[in-house]
């Protein structure tokens, strides 16, 4: 039965998982390929104007200074609001599927009616789930992987491990915002509620990262949030493999996870 579980989960959301993946792999090449021309023109301008060092390092989530380097340049194609919004974006209308979504619907009887747990069941959502990250992921990196094949500029290239490394670091993050919004729509009986409180939880890690660099007392806060863990800038400028944040990232997804299976299990579903 979890196995049909399996089946009815892809067969739900494959297509707009393979949109996603087409997204993340059009952005990725595009980027890969304008980045080596962009970069130049950039840093010169970035010398000139120190507003502009202020929205970099909004964007990276650290302080960036005016001698802008190759490992800067390679850290926007992972730290763009538009990857963010994309992976984030499956994380949580994948989740709230389950079971704000079916609540909502009024199909979550049929389901309850199966003969199969309700442990279970999220089981089988969450096997899905990892493997439409996993898809998203792929796709990204093939899309610079692409990029690469077309052009000789190597100023914003990086190793093959490296950005194997940054696309696992992606992919705990978005596990772990996953398990956010499981754990939301586990508790919410309407979709829309727990996409809103998802997005807003997230939009708050987001803010607190971005405006770090720039107040003490934030940083100090924004040394709890997920994007406190996710930093490939760090890695690019040569900086050991995080190793440590991945695993933080995933602890915390799987421990939201299973907070949502206890939080479904035990709670009364009113139809």
């Amino acid at each position: 039965m979890i196995r049909g579980l399996i089946q009815k989960s892809i067969f739900e959301t494959r297509w707009t998982t393979l949109w996603i993946a087409a997204g993340l792999f059009a952005f990725e090449w595009l980027i890969a390929i304008l980045l080596p021309a962009f970069s130049q023109n950039f840093s010169q301008l970035l010398e000139q104007i120190s507003f502009l060092q202020r929205l970099v390092s909004a964007l990276l989530g650290t302080p960036v200074d005016a001698e802008i380097g190759p490992a800067v340049m390679a850290t926007i194609p992972w730290m763009h609001p538009f990857v963010l919004l994309l992976t984030w974006a499956l994380a949580i209308w994948f989740a709230t599927r389950v079971p704000a979504g079916e609540t909502d619907r009024g199909t979550i009887e049929l389901v309850l009616a199966l003969p199969v747990s309700r442990p279970a069941w999220m089981v089988s959502e969450g096997v899905v789930f990892l493997g439409a990250v996993m898809v998203v992921m792929i796709a990204g990196m093939g899309g610079q992987s692409v990029a690469r094949l077309s052009t000789t500029e190597g100023e914003v290239s990086v190793s093959l491990a490296t950005r194997i490394w940054l696309v696992l670091n992606l992919a705990a993050l978005t596990i772990a915002v996953g398990g956010i919004a499981f754990l939301v729509s586990s508790l919410c009986e309407r979709r829309g509620r727990a996409i809103g409180a998802s997005c807003g939880i997230v939009a708050a890690f987001f803010i607190l990262n971005s405006l770090a660099p720039f107040h003490e007392g934030i940083r100090r806060l924004s040394d709890f949030g997920l994007m406190h863990y996710y930093r490939p800038l760090a890695l690019l400028q040569g900086d050991s493999v995080p190793l440590g944040d991945l695993v933080t990232l995933l602890i915390v997804g799987a421990i939201l996870w299973t907070l949502a299976v206890a939080a479904f299990t035990r709670r009364d579903i009113r139809a």
